[in-house]
C-alpha cells in the first residue's frame, strides 16, 4: 500500500491516525458494549475525558472519546494484554514490532503536529513504517472479509 507520490507528512499521519482509531474502536467494541471502559488504559481513559471537556468547551461537535487519544495511546492500548490476545495479536502479529514501529512514530508525528520541518530520513521512517501498520490492517480486513464470506456461502447456494 503506497501512498500518493505527493501525500504530505501531514496526509500520512491524518490517514494512519485516522485508520487506527477506526481499528481500535472497532477491534474493543467487538468484545463488548463496555469496551471504552474496560479495554482502555484508566491513564488514557482520564487524559482523554479532560481534554474532550476541554474541547467541548470551545466547539460544539460531540466526538466520542477515542477522537482524544494522543498518538502515543495507540501503542499503550494495542499491545495491553487482553486487548493483544484478544484483538491485536491476529492482526500485527509481533507485539515488539508494533511497539517499536509505533514509538519510532510518535516524535515524527510531533514534530508534524507542531509544524517542525521533517529530515529526509524522517520522512522515510513516516512513510515506511506508516505503509506497514496500514498493509497489516488490509491483509486483516481481507481475511475477515473471507471469514465472512466463508460463512455466508451455505447460505448463498
Amino acid at each position: 500500500m503506497k501512498f500518493p507520490i505527493h501525500s504530505s507528512p501531514h496526509d500520512i499521519i491524518k490517514n494512519l491516525e485516522e485508520t487506527l482509531r477506526t481499528l481500535i474502536q472497532n477491534e474493543l467494541s467487538s468484545t463488548g458494549p463496555n469496551w471504552w471502559k474496560q479495554r482502555i488504559p484508566d491513564d488514557v481513559k482520564k487524559i482523554t475525558r479532560e481534554r474532550k471537556e476541554k474541547h467541548e468547551k470551545h466547539d460544539e461537535k460531540k466526538l466520542h472519546l477515542i477522537n482524544y487519544i494522543d498518538f502515543s495511546d495507540y501503542e499503550k492500548i494495542i499491545i495491553r494484554n487482553d486487548n493483544w490476545n484478544d484483538c491485536f495479536s491476529n492482526i500485527f502479529q509481533k507485539k515488539q514490532s508494533i511497539s517499536t514501529i509505533l514509538s519510532e512514530l510518535n516524535p515524527i508525528r510531533d514534530s508534524i503536529a507542531h509544524s517542525r520541518n521533517l529530515s529526509r530520513q524522517e520522512i522515510k521512517r513516516l512513510k515506511f513504517y506508516s505503509e506497514e501498520i496500514l498493509v497489516y490492517i488490509k491483509n486483516h480486513k481481507k481475511k475477515s472479509q473471507k471469514k465472512i464470506k466463508s460463512k455466508l456461502k451455505p447460505w448463498l447456494k
